[in-house]
């Protein structure tokens, strides 16, 4: 689980198995990984929690996706910021 490590609040009973409140998940997630209203130019960085300026964003096309892929200037983490998605016609 990704979220323990990164201070999800948590008990672990006699069994070492992990109870999670669910309410108390929500607050911690909502304030760690909920999206951030970002600027253009931003991106989310999972690693610094944090919204970050994009550095000499390289643009990339996959399908009908179009997308900005940079590196965290903090931490070095890959970080992609979706700058269109057009559906095909069938969707």
């Amino acid at each position: 689980m990704v979220y323990v490590p990164g201070g999800c609040p948590h008990e672990r009973d006699e069994y070492r198995h992990i109870w999670i409140n669910g309410k108390a998940f929500r607050a911690w997630f909502e304030e760690v990984y909920a999206k951030r209203n970002l600027q253009p130019g931003q991106a989310f960085c999972l690693t610094c929690k944090k919204a970050v300026d994009m550095v000499d964003p390289e643009r990339k096309r996959q399908d009908k996706l179009i997308y900005d892929l940079c590196n965290c200037p903090h931490c070095g983490r890959k970080l992609t910021r979706i700058v269109d998605h057009k559906k095909k016609a069938n969707d």
